[in-house]
């Protein structure tokens, strides 16, 4: 789901846009005066070979490469599949950040003319008036469009954006690439937060270290970034979520555009080498542009690819221009590199609000159609918000900025104080409305301290026990994804009925089959909670192995018609990473389960598919009670066997072969025509998927002879 915009102050650029016939014909005032790069500050000897923050050396190549920095984060959110690492351009602004903003601060501090105040007044002017008008005009458009449930989310998002803080709220939530993330309008300021924590450390560090320690300053500033870097690999590996949000594993990304302002690299004489690594550095950003995915590890050593080539870009191209500055100057790549700070702000809410309205993801013309109003507020944005305040045409005082700012933050933290205090406002919605929408808690209420093990703790004495009072000896297992995790109502209502104890070992999102894993970043514990799955289940005390899973999903590899979120892989070590082989790895998955089972005398009962409705029926039903639209209408049930057809007849092929019980929901839960949403005015899913409490209960009969056994 992508990525953020980190800008830098450009004090060092005054400019006027005059709209002719051609409508963007930018001209470029530039007024810097020359810094001395070896001064004396305050007495002491600062000798430090610094990029001068202000002199006639403007590179409208930089504001040339924001443009290749927004334009693959745009299209990659837009959905365009030639784009599938465009979250890469969060990347390439952090090493243009860093290496401007030392441009700008260290010639100061290393005179002794650095202010902090004036330091966060810039910053204030810079990042302050797009980000707030986003902010209220996204509340605005939430308040109409947002059920209670996530416009309570949505108000604490609003409250972290605040305090520069979203980074942690998302981290703590979900990952950047989760289906859930799609959602969330303020989702891609979690940079600007990784941004602003940076800022918060990094001056004082500069100006502590530049002062009076500058012999260190260029070898401690290498090591806290290798040491970032080294952050960011640990991460990957073992934290994925946390590596991609939090400052340590991005700091060294800032850093490398801190140690080009730093000149801690010789010039670079040669104009044919220099040619040579700009256009490799160009390279470099393409292929992570065109090769890297959600799928991949990230950002770890995948982000060098990014980063190294915005190095050197900037690297080579400082001095005599090259072909790539060149091309990167073009008048036209400048302007949007102007914007872009408002373009990424305003292009994300606009998709996330489209796909809220139709209640699907948007398709090709709609995403051209949100492009290009992105361009058009952006351009308005920049130059009637932005501009304005950055030329002290408006809050020309700091004094008046300050107070500005300060009340703004207020009635951002009131409102999402509000939002989480209220619950999401639900008496916004009409009643029959809200009934609707409150089923979506039915997928929060579940036993989540149950659901969500990681591996260490599945243990047969740790795993919660469901059906008889827990004085019963457990003597069976229910093994499952989330589809397991939300038939646990009605396995336990039937194992009550049939006064037996047993075992929850699910997990969302591990398919509960030996040998199969996910590539997904966030499911690499998938293995390890299989194999601890099994040793429970090994047990001469369980008896019966009761098998829940999202087979349509493991098998296609595809989500059900208008359900957010992209394609699942999954694979083992017989098959390469891919989808199309979803179905090979299904099939030898479960025949090295049963097998395994089978050796070890355990009854097994499998649950064939339960139901996707495709599109999340709290939301919509509530959105068409509360604005009289029609939306969505239910499955056939005829989409829903050529869905499942594969996965349903490999079930029965292995139940022939193994002679295990195979339970059908879809015979509770579908008519002839239909596989229903709705029966007797109750939801029977809490979302897309996922079976409400009023659609477990359905399914209790279902269950019990087969537990009365």
């Amino acid at each position: 789901m992508a990525s953020a915009l980190l800008l830098a102050d450009r004090e060092q650029i005054r400019h006027t846009l005059t709209i002719g016939s051609q409508k963007m014909l930018a001209k470029f005032e530039v007024s810097r005066s020359a810094a001395a790069t070896k001064v004396q500050a305050s007495g002491i000897n600062a000798s430090i070979d610094v990029e001068p923050a202000r002199n006639s050396h403007y590179r409208p190549d930089v504001d040339g490469l924001r443009a290749i920095a927004i334009l693959p984060v745009v299209f990659y959110h837009a959905g365009f599949s030639s784009f599938s690492g465009g979250f890469v351009g969060v990347d390439v602004f952090f090493v243009i950040s860093g290496y401007l903003i030392t441009s700008l601060i260290l010639p100061e501090v290393v005179s002794g003319k650095f202010s902090i105040t004036n330091f966060y007044e810039r910053r204030i002017r810079r990042i302050f008036p797009a980000l707030f008008t986003i902010m209220f005009v996204s509340l605005a458009v939430s308040s109409l469009l947002m059920w209670p449930l996530a416009f309570k989310d949505f108000g604490h998002s609003l409250f972290a954006t605040t305090i520069f803080a979203s980074n942690f709220l998302f981290w703590n939530q979900f990952g950047y690439f989760d289906a859930s993330a799609e959602s969330r309008p303020l989702l891609h300021t979690w940079s600007l937060a990784v941004e602003e924590q940076f800022y918060i450390v990094f001056p004082i560090y500069l100006f502590i270290v530049a002062r009076w320690f500058s012999r260190a300053l260029k070898p401690l500033t290498a090591t806290i970034a290798i040491l970032s870097f080294g952050f960011s690999l640990y991460g990957v590996a073992y934290a994925p979520s946390a590596a991609f949000y939090l400052p340590p594993s991005r700091t060294w990304e800032l850093l490398l555009g801190v140690m080009l302002a730093m000149k801690m690299f010789p010039p670079l004489k040669s104009p044919i080498l220099r040619n040579w690594l700009t256009i490799g550095g160009l390279m470099l950003i393409a292929l992570a542009i065109g090769l890297l995915t959600r799928h991949s590890s990230f950002p770890g050593v995948s982000a060098l690819l990014p980063c190294v080539g915005t190095f050197l870009v900037i690297y080579a191209g400082t001095g005599q221009p090259t072909a790539v500055s060149r091309l990167l100057s073009k008048r036209w790549l400048v302007f949007i590199g102007l914007i872009s700070y408002s373009l990424y702000l305003w292009h994300w809410p606009l998709i996330v609000f489209a796909e809220l309205y139709l209640m699907r993801v948007i398709n090709k013309t709609e995403a051209w159609v949100i492009i290009a109003l992105s361009f058009a507020l952006a351009a308005l944005s920049w130059k009637f918000i932005e501009n304005p305040f950055r030329t002290r045409r408006v809050a020309s005082s700091r004094r008046k900025l300050f107070a500005m700012a300060g009340a703004v933050m207020a009635m951002a933290l009131f409102f999402g104080w509000a939002l989480e205090y209220t619950k999401g406002l639900p008496r916004r919605m009409t009643t029959q409305a809200r009934k609707f929408a409150n089923i979506s808690y039915d997928c929060h209420d579940r036993q989540v301290k149950c659901s969500v093990l990681k591996p260490e703790e599945v243990q047969f004495d740790r795993l919660c026990r469901l059906g008889a009072s827990e004085s019963a000896k457990p003597d069976f297992a229910l093994w499952g994804d989330s589809h397991g995790e939300f038939v646990v109502d009605t396995v336990a209502q039937a194992a009550i009925a049939a006064q037996r104890s047993g075992l929850q070992i699910t997990s969302e999102g591990c398919p509960p089959m030996l040998g199969v894993t996910r590539p997904d970043r966030n499911y690499r514990h998938c293995p390890a909670f299989t194999d601890a799955a099994f040793k429970v289940i090994a047990d001469p005390q369980i008896r019966q192995v009761i098998i829940v899973a999202r087979w349509a999903l493991w098998s296609e590899g595809s989500r059900f018609h208008f359900e957010n979120g992209g394609s699942v892989i999954i694979n083992d070590a017989e098959a390469p990473t891919s989808q199309t082989a979803n179905r090979d790895v299904l099939r030898r998955g479960l025949t090295r389960t049963l097998d395994s089972l089978k050796a070890l005398g355990k009854k097994v009962t499998i649950v064939a598919p339960i139901p996707e409705i495709g599109w999340d029926v709290p939301t919509v039903l509530a959105l068409e009670s509360w604005h009289n639209r029609n939306i969505h209408s239910e499955p056939t049930r005829t989409e829903f066997e050529e869905r499942t057809h594969f996965a349903i007849q490999l079930l029965q092929e292995l139940q022939t072969a193994y002679g295990f019980d195979l339970i059908y929901p879809h015979q509770t839960l579908c008519d002839q025509k239909t596989c229903r949403a709705v029966i007797n005015a109750q939801p029977l899913y809490c979302d897309d998927d996922h079976l409400s409490k009023y659609g477990r209960s359905l399914l209790v009969p279902a269950f019990q002879p087969f537990l009365m056994k």
